[in-house]
Formats: structure tokens, C-alpha cells, sequence
């Protein structure tokens, strides 16, 4: 189980974005959800005890690494925007789609 937790927290933390249990399951090329959410409840149990500036946070199907609240105003003054809002996902979209743009 330790090497899953591992495993899991490496993924997590590299793809700096949330991730759901199926992409997890594949890039670990396993099939069992239940060892997983096992493991992921584990290390978030982990990051809870030791009370560590980082958490690990379950939103419905997805899971991230994510600093605590008490520690934002310090990671804000390395990365100010640290995830983009739907509003300019949706602009980058359409610039995408939309290309080249001259302005």
C-alpha cells in the first residue's frame, strides 16, 4: 500500500491539476478502484496528521494536491494564477480553435 501511495502522490503532484480515478487507475495500469480510493484516503489521512502545508482534496470523482489556506498568500507570490477560470479556459478555446488571431 505504501508504494501505491507513492505512486499516486507522484502522479498528483506532476500533473498539477486534478485527476480522476479512472485516469489514475490508467496510469497505474491497475483495475481495482477500491485499492485506489483505499490508498488515496490513506495519504489523505497522511497529509491531515502531519499537518502539512499541502492537503490532498476529494472532489467528487477527482482528486489534487493543494496548498492549505493558510499557506496561499505565500504561494501566491510565486504563482498568482495558479488555475484558470472557466471564463478564460473558454476564451482560450475559441483562440484555439479560431486560429491565427492577428489581435
Amino acid at each position: 500500500m505504501s508504494e501505491l501511495k507513492k505512486q499516486v502522490e507522484a502522479l498528483l503532484f506532476s500533473s498539477g491539476r486534478k485527476m480522476s480515478l479512472e485516469e489514475l487507475k490508467t496510469h497505474l495500469t491497475m483495475s481495482s478502484t477500491e485499492v485506489l480510493l483505499e490508498a488515496l484516503k490513506a495519504l489523505q489521512n497522511d497529509y491531515n496528521e502531519q499537518d502539512r502545508a499541502m492537503m490532498l482534496v476529494n472532489e467528487g470523482e477527482y482528486w489534487k494536491l493543494a496548498i492549505r489556506e493558510k499557506h496561499m498568500n505565500l504561494a501566491r507570490k510565486i504563482n498568482p494564477n495558479t488555475e484558470l477560470t472557466k471564463s478564460m479556459m473558454e476564451t482560450l478555446a475559441v483562440i484555439a480553435w479560431k486560429q491565427p488571431i492577428t489581435q
